[in-house]
């Protein structure tokens, strides 16, 4: 997971799609942004979630991204997330996570 801190904004972009198999991999690289003294101290009031590679979300990829959001709201910040496809607009829209997050098609 790449991750960048610019001018209030947390930047993070996760490489491909969030599935079973890789959930576990990005929990302990978001756990490692989330431990880093610039990101717990600085006053960053939006995440900006880059999901533009990603082209399927599975129920486990879902609950990592809500956990995100959860995290995300605790800080009394606001989160994006880009998209490009289609099926994961759908897939947000259904689930109603655009009612806690700005939906983005990059």
């Amino acid at each position: 997971m790449i991750h960048r801190l610019h001018h209030g904004v947390l930047y993070l972009e996760v490489p491909g799609d969030i599935v079973s198999t890789g959930v576990r991999e990005l929990s302990d690289q978001l756990g490692a942004v989330r431990a880093l003294a610039e990101v717990k101290g600085a006053a960053w009031h939006t995440m900006e979630l880059d999901l533009t590679h990603a082209r399927m979300i599975d129920s486990m990829g879902l609950n990592f991204v809500v956990q995100m959001l959860k995290w995300v709201k605790e800080r009394e910040a606001k989160t994006r997330i880009l998209i490009r496809d289609n099926n994961l607009d759908r897939l947000l829209r259904f689930t109603r996570l655009n009612e806690h997050a700005e939906i983005i098609q990059a």
